[in-house]
């Protein structure tokens, strides 16, 4: 299937998840976790675009401002599992790139590889360091529970690891421009999450071929708890970070304590375990997460964890400012802090 066609089929997907369904076919009962998702007791799905918008773009070849090609790609067919590739502008054909693999944040419910503003947000990270990045589609609630959506990313570090072998069904960019030496994953929000969770599970399951995650990259995790920690407010709880949990994963036990969403709870394993050399963890001020980012940060650096740690704090934005407010003047600047950041860390 080609590139295009197979972003038309997701466009089609998305429109059809996201239109809005008149007043009065709606049921009177919803699970409603605005601004995320309505998921209505006669199966009608209305996923709310004010939190994270989900207008999708297709790929580019290449991008007029940043020179980066980007196609979109199907892991597993009868998972729905897609992805977008994205290859900077090439100036030694010969010299190998590291890889990102990227997860898009959205409350496990909402957001895509294709959205516009994670598109332009990766455009410029991979321009200006240098890196192949691969953005995955993994499926969310209410189609699936959080498990499922670890089990996509899961299968998709693993895809990517299979184009190691260089045999030939692997997808080029990846085989002829990617040094799998430094695979890094990174991840917004309920990205970043993921992105824990692979990190911790590397550290217990060997990937295909031996292959090692070499960095991870945590961009305003969307972390959780039950009890209150310094720099979190007591209404933290009314927020739809801690809604929407209960409905993306409906089995996990001890709620907001579960090793999944709480990574420090007693439950947790020991953060000692991230199977990564480097780690890097990006904050903003006026995020109402950010007391979990600093918990986390504070707990891996008293775990005895053995690698590199960087930790930033954006000021005067608040979560994902980088995706949802791109067009204000101090999330403007904050992002390009944060880029700049983020490719020396992918850099080194």
């Amino acid at each position: 299937m080609s590139s295009k066609m197979l972003f038309m089929l997701v466009l089609l997907g998305l429109f059809i998840a996201s239109f809005t369904i008149p007043a009065q076919s709606q049921n009177a009962n919803a699970k409603d976790v605005r601004p995320y998702i309505l998921v209505f007791d006669n199966g009608t799905i209305v996923r709310d675009d004010t939190a994270i918008p989900l207008d999708p773009v297709p790929p580019q070849t290449p991008d007029p401002l940043t020179n980066v090609t980007s196609k979109d790609v199907t892991l597993n067919p009868s998972k729905n599992l897609t992805a977008r590739i994205y290859l900077p502008a090439l100036t030694h054909n010969s010299k190998k790139l590291p890889i990102l693999v990227y997860f898009h944040g959205g409350g496990f419910c909402v957001g895509s590889a294709f959205s516009r503003n994670d598109h332009l947000y990766l455009n410029s990270l991979v321009s200006q360091s240098g890196v192949i990045a691969i953005s995955i589609n993994f499926r969310l609630y209410p189609e699936v529970t959080f498990q499922t959506s670890l089990e996509d990313a899961w299968f998709a570090l693993e895809w990517v690891a299979s184009q190691k072998q260089n045999i030939s069904w692997t997808e080029p960019w990846l085989a002829s421009h990617g040094d799998f030496s430094k695979l890094f994953l990174g991840g917004d929000s309920s990205g970043a999450t993921i992105v824990h969770n692979l990190a911790i599970k590397a550290s217990q399951v060997a990937l295909l071929y031996d292959l090692r995650i070499y960095g991870a990259i945590l961009v305003m995790p969307l972390f959780l708890g039950s009890e209150r920690v310094p720099l979190e407010s007591d209404s933290v709880t009314l927020t739809p970070y801690y809604r929407v949990w209960p409905y993306v994963c409906p089995n996990c036990s001890h709620g907001v304590d579960n090793p999944f969403i709480n990574p420090v709870s007693p439950r947790s394993p020991t953060l000692r375990r991230l199977a990564v050399k480097k780690l890097l963890v990006y904050t903003a001020e006026q995020d109402p997460l950010l007391g979990r980012s600093v918990e986390y940060v504070t707990t891996v650096r008293a775990s005895r964890w053995e690698g590199i740690l960087a930790y930033y704090e954006a000021k005067n934005v608040s979560h994902i400012f980088h995706i949802t407010d791109q067009q204000k003047p101090e999330s403007e600047k904050e992002t390009k802090l944060l880029i700049k950041r983020l490719s020396q860390f992918l850099q080194t």
